[in-house]
């Protein structure tokens, strides 16, 4: 499973999370599948604002072949 596969399955459970201990350990873990991801200069990064992953976006960053 891919890392953009990963993020999709854990923010498609957040709204089933039963406690906030929950939530916030899933959301931790988006955070830091996230940052692995754009660290590996795709084509397209996740957008990061105030601790928050919102989607990809275009990376302005990425080598062009």
């Amino acid at each position: 499973m891919t890392i953009v596969e990963q993020i999709k399955d854990l923010k498609s459970r957040l709204s089933s999370a039963r406690s906030n201990s929950e939530y916030n350990k899933m959301e931790k873990q988006i955070m830091k599948l996230a940052k692995m991801h754009n660290k590996q200069n795709h084509r397209e990064r996740y957008f990061i604002y105030n601790g928050t992953v919102y989607g990809l976006e275009n990376n302005p960053n990425h080598l062009m072949d």
